[in-house]
């Protein structure tokens, strides 16, 4: 149960980003948002945690 609830909260941020970046597409969020999600920070960590969570449920 704890592992789903996880996944879902994984999934909430990555809808989160992709929204993120469609308002930074369209210029309603200002750019100094738009450049510390272009940097990628966020979106790398997002994506190494959804890989790790991913093989956990290939492995278990």
């Amino acid at each position: 149960m704890l592992i789903f609830l996880c996944g879902l909260l994984l999934y909430l941020v990555d809808i989160w980003s992709f929204l993120l970046e469609m308002s930074c597409l369209k210029g309603s969020i200002s750019l100094a948002h738009c450049l510390y999600f272009k940097i990628g920070i966020f979106e790398e960590f997002i994506f190494f945690i959804d890989l790790f969570v991913v093989s956990f449920f290939i492995l278990f």
